[in-house]
């Protein structure tokens, strides 16, 4: 992300800012994980776009958020089913958990048949008379198999630091507290039985403990129908409007509930409703003098999608604001709203010419996800490609594709993408001269040369690019053939 967004967010979690990276190049994000293997340390790299499938790949452990494009989800070694950060603690703490219940089936399957096999051969016959038939020696093999399945059931009640970590609330260090507020608040319903301790550190002496979202936001999510925790907090002095935005923009994580149950909520906003009704509350905000509640009121109505399209035009008019957040949360907001989003589409293009890249690349995506309503700005996404980002090239690149029929006129600015020093950026261009068909027949050579690329992700793009161009691909055959000879199953069969 911009270096200031990545130091905003430093900040916040208490990071040192010399512990935190911002603009990095896909190719540079590849080589600080390299360094950091070198150090000798055990590397993970999460990631959701072609700009991190270099460092995804070059990582120890390469973990893919569910939305993620094809190529971050072939190189990496986990994906997530889901588009929430939280799982990755989620999927290492079940990895421990599932290793550890391999370890006791083992334990558990030896010493049962060390025992039983013996005794089912006669051994305990001359010892004992005991004499096990054919049918009851099969019996008790069945048990010892419904005595794995049994251990293995138990994972999904697996929370075993759940007290430990609620035991941190009470912690005499500040940081600790709101810290173990945080991690509690990820665990979900295990963390249920503890809802009364994290509600009591919205009483805590710390500010910071106090507002923290999570606090409030998860102890009303595990308790949907008590949102006393959650009216408290917003009463709370040092709660702002921000963050009561915040709150009732994410209200389906709330649960069902009646429409008194969020009224002290929503007073705050000068609404009475339940969830989506919200949005004209949040709305409501997207005028407000202070630019943070604008844009906490633009990312709420964003997450609401479709809810928010009666809204969609009041989200434009936030295009044009004079601060950069705003305008790309505006960007990713619309975005978001498909087919409402139409009429807004020339606005959108327009921010292809911003003076922050962020909003750029937003931008260009957003245009991706609208269709054939952007197909009239094909030539100005076109303009991206030549773009000096790599992350806004690389979007370009995705977005064109995605236009089918529209982008043809621009399939040479793609073909020209291949030769790019950006590993990211020549498979991207690869995968949108697949999608293009027909239209990328004159440059089934150049495809056809990235089957030699030094990296795999632009390695098995071009086999799956030349699959597409049907006859024109006869001459480069042979060199598809040649890739029955690879170690890896995905690509033989590709």
């Amino acid at each position: 992300d911009h270096p200031d967004a990545v130091a905003a967010v430093a900040v916040e979690l208490g990071l040192p800012l010399d512990k935190v990276h911002g603009g990095v190049r896909p190719a540079d994000k590849a080589a600080f994980v390299v360094a950091l293997q070198r150090e000798g340390r055990q590397v993970a790299m999460v990631g959701d776009g072609v700009n991190d499938t270099a460092a995804l790949a070059e990582a120890t452990l390469g973990i893919a958020m569910g939305g993620g494009v094809g190529a971050a989800t072939e190189v990496a070694s986990v994906v997530l089913l889901r588009d929430d950060i939280s799982q990755v603690a989620a999927a290492l703490q079940l990895s421990k958990a599932t290793f550890q219940k391999i370890q006791q089936n083992l334990v558990w399957a030896f010493a049962y048949n060390i025992v039983g096999i013996p005794v089912a051969a006669g051994a305990a016959l001359p010892l004992c008379g005991i004499m096990l038939t054919p049918s009851i020696a099969a019996a008790f093999m069945g048990v010892s198999s419904l005595g794995v399945m049994a251990n293995s059931l138990l994972l999904q009640a697996t929370a075993p630091h759940v007290g430990a970590i609620t035991a941190r609330l009470e912690h005499v260090n500040a940081e600790v507290r709101r810290t173990a507020v945080e991690a509690v608040g990820r665990l979900g319903e295990h963390a249920a039985p503890h809802v009364g301790a994290i509600a009591a550190r919205l009483e805590d002496s710390d500010a910071n403990v106090r507002r923290r979202r999570t606090a409030a936001w998860e102890a009303g999510s595990m308790q949907r129908r008590t949102m006393e925790p959650v009216v408290k907090w917003l009463e709370d002095s040092d709660a702002n409007e921000v963050l009561a935005v915040e709150a009732v923009g994410g209200s389906g994580r709330l649960g069902a509930c009646s429409a008194g149950c969020l009224e002290p909520i929503t007073a705050r906003l000068e609404h009475v409703g339940c969830r989506t009704p919200h949005a004209g509350a949040i709305a409501a905000r997207l005028d407000h003098a202070n630019a943070s509640v604008r844009c906490a009121a633009v990312e709420a109505l964003g997450r609401l999608m479709e809810h928010a399209a009666p809204h969609a035009g009041g989200i434009a008019a936030r295009l044009e604001d004079a601060n950069a957040d705003e305008r790309w949360a505006a960007v990713e907001a619309v975005g978001r709203l498909g087919e409402h989003a139409a009429p807004h589409v020339g606005a959108i293009a327009a921010r292809l010419d911003d003076i922050n890249e962020a909003v750029i690349c937003a931008a260009v995506e957003a245009l991706g996800r609208l269709g054939e309503h952007a197909a009239p700005h094909a030539g100005a996404i076109a303009a991206r490609v030549e773009d000096t980002n790599a992350e806004v090239m690389g979007a370009a690149v995705k977005t064109l594709a995605s236009l089918g029929e529209h982008a043809a006129p621009h399939a040479g600015a793609i073909a020209a993408r291949l030769q790019d020093a950006n590993a990211s950026v020549r498979c991207a261009a690869v995968e949108a001269l697949g999608r293009l068909g027909e239209h990328a027949a004159p440059h089934a050579e150049a495809i056809a040369a990235r089957l030699q690329d030094a990296n795999g992700c632009v390695r098995f793009a071009a086999v799956e690019a030349l699959g597409r161009l049907g006859e024109h691909a006869a001459p480069h055959a042979g060199a598809i053939a040649a890739r029955l000879e690879h170690a890896n199953a995905d690509m033989i069969i590709l």
